[in-house]
């Protein structure tokens, strides 16, 4: 099967337009876009930006998303995080065959050519999430999910087959009347959207949505599409150590495409590139060998106490 037409597509608040120009900035400068491809930025509050069309983003303003809930006040203070379900109606659209849907709180450290060129055989694909089922385990069990398919909806690839089990006025219908979310957002209700239309799902390696807040390393090697969750980088907050050297990576970004269109994609590439070799290379084996420590800890433990006993009880026999 051949994609006629392509769109990466991420959606936006003003707050959240800093990371929206690094996440198309790191984008851009990683990976040759083809032809089919089209990027665009589904703005809620705001209609145009320099920067961005600088890079070739089309920007959307959206329509209000609150005349679908007047009829629901419970949910109206979800009405945010729902204006990710625009993607769907996107797709609707004639000659869109794929889309690809990116957090505006991601950057892109490697080319996402594999995303443009397969996954064909699933209607959606995301990657696994492994924090959600600590977050919010009492509502996921008494909404019968299963721990071991819940997915983060940071980075999701939607195929035009989709529309094959719903479409958009019926997601947003279901949303609004008789789904319910388990963190009170849109990754909750696609969830319930899934299990209600028994929706195939198709799994994302997770370098394709590696979250900040995961330890273990992936074979020593950095991802591809990093997601910043809790801190952001252009908001105050106290990172983990680990997150800092991502969070200098992103003001630099920031810095060097807040000239405009005079940026230099080269420049963006040679500060991730170096980035990679340098500040996350030493994190990541770092990270690595940490992992190796929980299997001789108890070991360590037993032997770090014994010495501890040893020396009290020497001392106690020379006191005497």
């Amino acid at each position: 099967m051949i994609y006629v037409k392509i769109v990466v597509v991420s959606v936006a608040t003003s707050n959240y337009l800093p990371g929206t120009r690094a996440l198309f900035a790191s984008l851009c400068s990683n990976t040759q876009i083809p032809e089919n491809v089209s990027l665009m930025c589904l703005a809620v509050d705001f209609s145009e930006d320099s920067i961005l069309e600088a890079l070739g983003v089309q920007v959307i303003k959206l329509p209000t998303i609150n005349a679908y809930i007047q009829s629901s006040s419970e949910v109206k203070r979800y009405a945010f995080t729902l204006n990710k379900f625009e993607i769907f109606r996107i797709l609707e659209k004639d000659k869109i065959d794929r889309l690809i849907y990116l957090d505006s709180d991601i950057l892109c450290l490697k080319p996402i050519d594999d995303l443009f060129h397969n996954f064909k055989e699933f209607p959606i694909y995301v990657a696994k999430d492994y924090g959600t089922k600590y977050l919010y385990r009492n509502e996921i069990k008494r909404q019968d999910l299963d721990d071991l398919r819940l997915f983060n909806s940071g980075v999701i690839i939607v195929n035009k087959s989709f529309l094959n089990f719903t479409n958009y006025k019926e997601i947003l219908f279901l949303c609004f009347e008789n789904l319910r979310s388990f963190d009170g957002g849109d990754q909750g209700y696609l969830h319930s959207l899934i299990k209600n239309k028994s929706i195939p799902v198709g799994q994302l390696n997770l370098k394709y949505n590696y979250t900040t807040s995961l330890f273990w390393p992936i074979k020593l090697r950095p991802p591809i599409l990093l997601h910043f969750l809790g801190a952001k980088p252009w908001q105050d907050g106290n990172p983990a150590s680990f997150d800092l050297y991502l969070f200098k990576l992103f003001k630099r970004i920031e810095l060097l495409t807040s000239t405009g269109s005079s940026f230099k994609m080269s420049a963006v590439r040679s500060e991730i590139n170096v980035t990679i070799r340098k500040d996350l290379g030493k994190e990541w084996l770092r990270r690595s060998i940490l992992t190796l420590i929980p299997k001789y800890w108890k070991i360590s433990r037993f032997q770090i106490g014994r010495v501890r006993r040893n020396f009290h009880s020497h001392r106690r026999t020379r006191q005497s």
